[in-house]
């Protein structure tokens, strides 16, 4: 907040996810030496840190022990392992996946719930977020990418299912499906409250990617629809048209 009513929250972000030992031991000397802070940040990519187990324990365990909020503030995880272009990617085999979760858009949403789930189960609500690494970073060319099977949009940049994750609290649904006239549109049940709008600042967004977007906020029944030149949900999820 400029006018200084809300206080930035400062975080401090180290890259091991699912590593215990190495997470405690880092955080006890920022805290020995009075570093300030209140938020831990994590990166967790399960081919280089660990199983979603060890993602857990650290994560309760941090909680616990320090008594900040915890943000997995880099994540990501493959819906495909093809390669689109001549650039080698990150995450390329089976043996990187995690069990449980293929390299499918269906898998990508699964591991993301995961994560989300794991957060929210931390002890004394002490989860408060994740945040996706290059989403929009398919393949361009001529520069390329070494990540678009991670991303969460396709080789034709339409938006996966992963996205669905980032549904707010109290959303417990998010679903888009596609309407006539090649049209997506974005479905919220049961928002808390009510009453809420789901479209927020529509304003925010510009240019054509952006246009003939329908927003459905409502509660159970299929009212209150928006028409936006471009929108921005309360849920921070964008919906385009194919």
């Amino acid at each position: 907040d400029g006018a200084g009513t809300n206080a930035v929250r400062v975080a401090i972000h180290i890259d091991c996810g699912g590593d215990s030992k190495t997470s405690r031991w880092f955080f006890d000397r920022v805290v020995c030496r009075g570093v300030p802070f209140d938020v831990i940040g994590l990166s967790y990519y399960p081919w280089w840190h660990g199983a979603l187990a060890a993602l857990q324990s650290n994560v309760n365990e941090l909680a616990v022990r320090f008594g900040r909020d915890i943000a997995v503030v880099e994540t990501g995880y493959p819906w495909t392992l093809t390669n689109y272009d001549s650039m080698a990617n990150f995450v390329w085999q089976d043996s990187q996946l995690q069990p449980g979760y293929p390299a499918t858009p269906g898998g990508q949403r699964s591991f993301l719930l995961e994560v989300k789930r794991i957060l929210k189960e931390a002890p004394d609500h002490r989860g408060i977020g994740m945040y996706y690494w290059a989403p929009d970073y398919v393949s361009v060319q001529p520069i390329q990418s070494c990540w678009e099977n991670v991303a969460m949009f396709d080789n034709s940049t339409n938006a996966l299912s992963a996205l669905e994750a980032f549904a707010e609290r109290g959303c417990q649904s998010l679903a888009p499906f596609p309407v006539s006239n090649g049209m997506v549109v974005l479905e919220i049940q049961n928002l808390v409250p009510e009453s809420t709008n789901a479209v927020q600042r529509a304003d925010d967004l510009r240019g054509d990617r952006w246009t003939n977007v329908q927003i459905f906020a409502g509660n159970g029944g299929r009212t209150n629809w928006t028409d936006t030149p471009a929108a921005w949900t309360s849920l921070f999820y964008r919906v385009v048209t194919p």
